[in-house]
Order: C-alpha cells, then sequence, then structure tokens
C-alpha cells in the first residue's frame, strides 16, 4: 500500500456514486484500485456501496473493492 486516502465525510455525502468515481477516484487521486470497507456508504440515499463503486469504476478502467474493514495504526 503506497497511498492512504481519507476524504472528509462533508466532501463525500452530497456526492451521486458517478460523481464520486470519477472527480475523487479518477480525476484527483488518478486511482487504479480503491479498497473499501464492508460499511462504505454514500450519497445521499446510501447508494454509493462497495459494489455500485466498483461498477462505476470498471467503466473508467479502475477495480474497486470492498471487504473486510481495515484498521490503520490501531
Amino acid at each position: 500500500m503506497e497511498y492512504v486516502d481519507a476524504t472528509s465525510f462533508a466532501e463525500v455525502c452530497a456526492r451521486s456514486d458517478e460523481n464520486f468515481v470519477k472527480s475523487i477516484l479518477v480525476d484527483r487521486r488518478n486511482a487504479c484500485f480503491a479498497y473499501c470497507g464492508s460499511n462504505f456508504r454514500f450519497e445521499k440515499v446510501g447508494s454509493g456501496t462497495p459494489g455500485r463503486v466498483g461498477e462505476i469504476g470498471a467503466k473508467y478502467g479502475r477495480r474497486v473493492e470492498g471487504g473486510k474493514d481495515v484498521c490503520i495504526g490501531g
């Protein structure tokens, strides 16, 4: 793991799942792979699930996986 991004909740809570993937993962971070914990949700109605973000990421040639939660430094 080279980089951990803890983008603030306030920054992502109102974005659509499509906008999050395109603007944060693709444009800002240029991430080729992203991992999120199993309870990852965002967007006003909670549609931004690991599976949905993975589907959108695939459109942009990105790989997103969700799984067990990871605790860093604790």
